[in-house]
């Protein structure tokens, strides 16, 4: 584990990070949405697939957060993520994102399991719907105008990478959008 400096209250969630070659595919794919009405792109260094979304987290909660991650991860090993293909997200006639799909291998599915249960064991609240993988690569400031429609289904290359570790990224909040700084991390086994 690799461990960062430390606010009174930061907002935080667990993510696992793309590789480079993924990373750029996922780059080129959301380039093709950059014509949307009202889009915003998610920020190459920002794009990640989120594992468990914490909210605000009080400095004095900080050591169990990262003592209950750690035991999470235990048992995990290096998995496969495979991109497949674009969706809208939220109501397809009116959409908030635009994402990478990817598969539910068991190891993730595993990992979100106890990340869920070592954070509810520690009060964070447990996650009300199915858990649903994605990569986020835009959002839309408000849903674009009819005009806009048919929206682009731009093609995601078929690509993928092995996750080897899950990191904690604090996000700051700006008007540009967020910038997140990198908190710690764990290697899967």
């Amino acid at each position: 584990m690799t461990r960062m400096t430390a606010h009174s209250t930061q907002r935080c969630f667990f993510a696992i990070q793309p590789d480079a070659v993924a990373l750029d595919d996922l780059i080129d794919t959301a380039g093709a949405f950059r014509r949307v009405p009202g889009i915003r792109l998610v920020s190459p260094q920002n794009i990640h697939l989120t594992v468990k979304f914490l909210g605000d987290v009080e400095a004095s909660r900080m050591d169990d957060v990262l003592h209950a991650a750690a035991l999470a991860v235990e048992g995990i090993d290096r998995f496969e993520l495979n991109i497949n293909n674009t969706t809208y997200l939220s109501n397809p006639r009116r959409p908030r994102v635009v994402a990478a799909s990817c598969n539910l291998p068991d190891m993730l599915a595993k990992l979100v399991d106890q990340m869920e249960d070592t954070m509810h064991a520690i009060g964070f609240a447990m996650e009300g719907r199915r858990y649903r993988p994605h990569i986020t690569l835009g959002r839309f400031r408000k849903p674009p105008p009819r005009s806009a429609y048919p929206l682009p289904e731009p093609e995601c290359p078929a690509t993928g990478f092995v996750a080897n570790e899950m990191v904690l990224l604090e996000s700051h909040l700006q008007p540009e959008g967020p910038l997140y700084t990198r908190l710690a991390a764990w290697s899967f086994e």
